[in-house]
């Protein structure tokens, strides 16, 4: 079922083959979360009302501002301000100088602090063996399909989601692509999961930002059922990420590093 929070009842009116009515819908719920590091404001994220903790963890995370060796002193969340405070000793603090108190729209295409050319990303290799059949990437998207609560009733939300050869590890929701993927990312975090081999499901588009992330992450198949950007294919080929698009129904599309769909 659908996060109750994640929805709000409006009424709209309705065209249907000429005539109008008026009916009750529901719409994704938007909030603001500001994201808080030692004290000091990164950032306020625009996102959907759950797993907002892992998501303030997985901005830091995917951003580069915050090291993966990170030892966590403390994570607080002010359901009333809408505040996630981050306490982490400071040095795995990582990028100086970052600009603090940004507005992050959901469509996130301002999120890196600092970009990087392709060739100094600063992401190691994707080297994992881990190999998947094309019978499994569309029946692992079906479960992405399903999975997906809030955008059945709201159409307004994205899927993201990771999965081991078993089963889906995490799940998320948000109105925002890269949203959904921070908070997978800072689960995996919290919870220590290792994401060697695992695929990375996404219904959104595949930009060259999300590339960074699944490659900060270090996971070998990228698949969504949206399209791939060309500097997303640059980044996939260089750091080694399979890259699956328009994998919708029995049909998809691979870009880059196909040996690993058998």
């Amino acid at each position: 079922m659908a996060d109750a929070t994640m929805l709000k009842g409006v009424e709209v009116e309705g065209i249907r083959k000429g005539l109008r009515n008026r009916r009750g819908d529901v719409v994704a719920v938007e909030v603001p979360l500001t994201v808080v590091l030692n004290e000091s404001e990164v950032a306020t994220l625009l996102c959907s009302p759950c797993d907002l903790e892992a998501l303030a963890l997985g901005y830091l995370l995917s951003e580069g501002i915050l090291s993966r060796e990170s030892e966590i002193l403390g994570i607080q969340h002010n359901l009333r301000s809408s505040v996630v405070r981050i306490q982490v000793p400071e040095r795995f603090i990582l990028l100086d100088g970052y600009q603090g108190g940004r507005l992050v729209g959901s469509g996130c295409a301002d999120a890196l602090p600092l970009y990087r050319s392709v060739d100094g990303l600063g992401l190691s290799k994707v080297s994992s063996e881990y190999r998947v059949t094309s019978n499994h990437v569309i029946e692992i998207m079906r479960e992405l399909q399903k999975a997906g609560t809030t955008f059945k009733k709201s159409g307004g939300t994205h899927s993201c989601a990771i999965r081991t050869a078993e089963a889906i590890t995490f799940h998320a929701e948000d109105i925002g692509r890269h949203n959904a993927l921070d908070k997978i990312v800072g689960r995996c975090f919290l919870e220590g999961v290792s994401t060697g081999d695992c695929v990375i499901l996404t219904t959104g588009r595949i930009s060259s930002e999300i590339v960074f992330k699944v490659g900060k992450l270090g996971v070998p198949i990228l698949v969504s059922r949206s399209a791939p950007t060309s500097l997303a294919l640059e980044v996939a080929e260089k750091v080694g990420i399979t890259i699956v698009g328009f994998a919708r129904g029995s049909k998809m599309n691979i870009y880059c590093h196909g040996w690993r769909l058998v």
